[in-house]
């Protein structure tokens, strides 16, 4: 399974978006997820992986109206999800890299390809629950990091946005 790739614009930064749905509800933090990364430049890819035949219709139609290609993941095995999110991350930084990578994710199975990306000196942010993040992927990037506690606190001010674009620049420094 390949998920498809938007074209990509190359004078401006470019972000794409893979969310691990078992980990990450996107009813209740797609929009914020999407706020947060378009601060970083265009976002050109929002896949959104799960097991999604689960799934009411409408659930994913909503979702699918926020803006997320849905991504179908029918391997139950453990980590299969996420195999299939790597192997299509690495198969976009491979051929299409954009500026900034964003993952949606608590799993501490993604540090492997985190820390791939960024011998590769692609950007990453991760974006997930302050409680459940995984120690791993905290040692990686310790100041790429943005919890969506954070993102749903209020509405992101300009001024935040701003300084989140300051603190997480720091981590590629």
């Amino acid at each position: 399974m390949s998920a498809q790739v938007i074209s990509i614009q190359r004078n401006c930064s470019t972000v794409a978006v893979a969310v691990d749905g078992q980990n990450i509800d996107l009813l209740k933090n797609g929009d914020a997820i999407l706020k947060i990364a378009s601060t970083f430049g265009t976002v050109s890819i929002r896949w959104a992986y799960h097991d999604w035949r689960k799934w009411k219709l409408n659930r994913q139609k909503t979702i699918q109206n926020q803006g997320w290609q849905c991504l179908d993941v029918a391997d139950r095995s453990k980590n299969g999800l996420d195999r299939f999110m790597m192997a299509d991350c690495r198969q976009l930084c491979a051929s299409h890299p954009p500026s900034i990578l964003v993952l949606a994710t608590n799993d501490g199975d993604f540090a492997p390809l985190v820390k791939e990306l960024l011998a590769q000196r692609i950007k990453v942010i991760v974006i997930g629950r302050r409680n459940d993040m995984s120690k791993q992927l905290r040692q990686l990037l310790p100041k790429g990091i943005v919890y969506i506690e954070d993102l749903k606190k209020n509405a992101l001010s300009k001024l935040e946005i701003a300084l989140g674009k300051t603190i997480l620049s720091l981590a590629w420094s």
